[in-house]
């Protein structure tokens, strides 16, 4: 045993095959160990210059300190692992199966069955400053049609079913016409603009008179128009009330009739007009 120690004035070196320490032991210094199986210890700072970790379990990782390309180590197992979801250099792509819906830097693109749907995205516009952006909705060449839709109250199984929507021309299935379709009831609290110069506008709100109300359709003043109800219809001007399908019914199945054009200054008439009713 005392052959296998020697020491000196400049350090200590111990000997053996085996060499065993019992108790509680103090290394002061820099300790350097060539192949050592350490079973279970409790590090308090380490400087590991360079370590093959078979199994690690790391309860609190600080990944600033994480150094080389940490994107591609991410980027490259997260798409091994989970194939439906990739992250690349523009964004992510998530793969349903069905469908494929690709986050970009402009927003959101859908595709299904191979065909470019669509997708929802921030968009500028011509002749307009850097600032002036907004959100939209927009559909591709090569899709069809566009909705929206709503589930029956208190089902969450069904198919949606199309309350307001948008058709090509060429691609309006039946009982749908090309352009927007509403389906459901619709109200305008304000007034309608129409082509061109104009200034007026249409206007769809509740007439009272008579005792009753109306529904109304006609210029947003509610000084000309039409309303409906209780079997007639009345023409409003101003603040007068006519009602047009009685008018309508007086003339109705009086065959032909002559109206007067010029009238005489005794009375006569001069010329009429022939007429049909």
């Amino acid at each position: 045993m005392i052959s296998g120690i020697n020491g000196d004035s400049s350090g200590l070196n111990i000997v053996g095959e085996k060499i065993t320490v019992t108790g509680d032991t103090t290394f002061i210094g820099k300790n350097f160990m060539d192949g050592a199986i350490i079973k279970n210890a409790s590090i308090g700072s380490a400087q590991i210059a360079d370590a093959s970790i078979t199994n690690a379990k790391i309860s609190n990782l600080d990944v600033n300190k994480l150094s080389g390309n940490v994107s591609s180590f991410i980027q490259s197992n997260w798409n091994g692992k989970y194939g439906s979801t990739t992250i690349n250099s523009t964004g992510m792509t998530v793969n349903s199966g069905g469908v494929i819906t690709d986050f970009m830097n402009s927003g959101m693109k859908l595709t299904m069955a191979g065909e470019s749907i669509g997708g929802i995205g921030v968009q500028g516009m011509t002749v307009k400053p850097n600032t002036y952006q907004g959100l939209t909705f927009w559909l591709d060449g090569n899709a069809e049609y566009m909705a929206w839709a709503a589930r029956n109250n208190g089902d969450t199984s069904m198919n949606p079913v199309i309350q307001m929507s948008w058709y090509r021309s060429n691609s309006a299935p039946t009982g749908a016409y090309a352009g927007f379709n509403f389906d459901d009831d619709v109200i305008f609290n304000q007034g309608i603009n129409v082509p061109g110069i104009s200034k007026a506008k249409l206007g769809f709100t509740t007439k009272t008179f008579n005792g009753f109300n109306y529904p109304y359709f006609g210029d947003s003043r509610l000084q000309a128009g039409l309303a409906y109800g209780s079997g007639y219809t009345y023409l409003i001007s101003g603040t007068t009330y006519y009602n047009l399908t009685r008018v309508i019914k007086a003339l109705d199945n009086l065959g032909a009739v002559k109206i007067p054009s010029v009238i005489n200054s005794d009375g006569t008439v001069k010329t009429w007009f022939n007429v049909t009713l």
